[in-house]
């Protein structure tokens, strides 16, 4: 819907005419190239990629859907080729000029839902705002919602409390809205199946629970779901929200107040919900239809843009992973230092390959003992152990942290021993 009005408000200042739902796809076209080459931010700066998609997008649904449904379509049509060229120019362009810094809506990350969970203050039941914000996070995550769409109108009758065939608690969805992917037409199809559930024996966390004091709060003059808290909570048994529904730019900044207050790692966006969402599911396992039915999408390739998107977590997990493989090998260069083969007499034992330090320990007479951070690299094939009662060995990395007992020979470069 910001999309639209975007373009609604680039029409007004031009000066063109905002009846534009009846013009011919030629005169459509031409809109839209110029439309294309001139939106800017209020900064005067180019919008990116996502966002010029994103109005692009609103303002087909918009013709296409009642009450005008328009039999046409500006992305994919040949009657405007014209257009879309020019914006495929300009996503080009600017990916070339390294202006595309397009980010994805983020799911929540794992240490950061800890710490929205432990913050009873921010979101919790003790006080109005934070009562509002709770009962706020938990429809947002648990019906899969997009941003801000629709919250505004949502009302008490908005919802349903109910027992299933075990005789556990939930809250559903008591009618089915008109949103971006369900826009009420005769050819709408499957609305969502969510529910949430309750969780008796953690009633501070339960968001059953949360959603029925919130309930009980509420001012019985006002109909709409969210409503303005008042600054304290009362004394007594009055209702903790105002005659008054909560702000459209309130609740779009919802999610960005949590993250603020909670202290977050970022400042997360209301679609990082929905995100949270499809990524919780999927790594619990559940399968792509069955994420649908909880957030409402129409296809898959929708939901794969959620999941396939890697955590912070297995950002972590994968640079460990690369990290780890360079300290394995040894960075340093004197680690890198080729070992100048040393001639010894033959012996009967060599080191084993798969694990030199095995072999090393197992030698008798005057011991090494290796402190857990000692690493013993494997040391060069034509290097072997000298004869045991010497208790002569040769080791191809440096000593850090050892305790030896004994008289140690350690022979370096060509025949030269340094006596411990």
């Amino acid at each position: 819907m910001l999309c639209f009005f975007l373009f609604s408000d680039w029409l007004k200042q031009r000066n063109l005419d905002p009846a534009f739902e009846d013009l011919c796809a030629e005169d459509l076209d031409r809109m839209l190239r110029q439309f294309y080459a001139e939106v800017r931010t209020r900064e005067g700066k180019p919008y990116g990629k996502a966002s010029l998609a994103g109005m692009r997008a609103a303002i087909n649904r918009h013709l296409t859907s009642p009450p005008f449904n328009r039999r046409i379509n500006i992305i994919a049509d040949p009657s405007f080729k014209r257009s879309n060229n020019l914006f495929v120019g300009l996503i080009k362009r600017m990916k070339k000029e390294g202006q595309d810094r397009t980010r994805h809506h983020q799911a929540i990350a794992d240490e950061d839902l800890r710490k929205i969970s432990a913050a009873s203050d921010i979101i919790g039941l003790d006080n109005p705002r934070s009562l509002l914000r709770k009962t706020w996070f938990n429809v947002t995550l648990y019906f899969g919602r997009r941003g801000s769409e629709g919250q505004r109108h949502l009302t008490k009758e908005s919802f349903r409390v109910g027992l299933d065939d075990v005789g556990r608690e939930f809250v559903e969805m008591a009618v089915n809205e008109k949103e971006k992917n369900h826009p009420g037409d005769i050819k709408d199809g499957q609305h969502k199946q969510s529910r949430m559930y309750s969780m008796p024996e953690d009633l501070d966390n339960c968001p059953v629970h949360a959603f029925k004091v919130y309930m009980s709060k509420l001012n019985p003059n006002q109909t709409a779901f969210f409503q303005r808290p008042l600054q304290q909570k009362p004394a007594n048994n009055d209702p903790w929200y105002a005659n008054a529904v909560v702000g459209v730019k309130k609740l779009q900044g919802m999610m960005k107040e949590i993250s603020t207050l909670a202290g977050l790692s970022q400042v997360y966006t209301n679609h990082c919900l929905r995100a949270t969402a499809c990524t919780i599911l999927d790594q619990a396992g559940h399968s792509t239809r069955e994420i649908m039915a909880v957030t409402g999408h129409k296809n898959e390739a929708s939901v794969r843009s959620y999941v396939n998107r890697l955590s912070c977590g297995q950002k972590r997990k994968l640079s460990d992973s690369l990290l780890g493989a360079q300290v394995q090998s040894g960075d340093k260069p004197e680690a890198r230092r080729p070992i100048t083969p040393i001639p010894t007499p033959p012996t009967n034992t060599d080191i084993p390959n798969s694990n030199p330090a095995a072999a090393l320990l197992s030698i008798s007479g005057p011991s090494v003992t290796p402190n857990t951070a000692t690493h013993l690299t494997q040391v060069d094939r034509n290097v072997s152990l000298a004869n045991h009662s010497q208790s002569e060995f040769v080791l191809s990395s440096v000593f850090r942290k050892c305790t030896f007992t004994g008289t140690v020979n350690i022979h370096v470069g060509r025949n030269t021993p340094l006596d411990n």
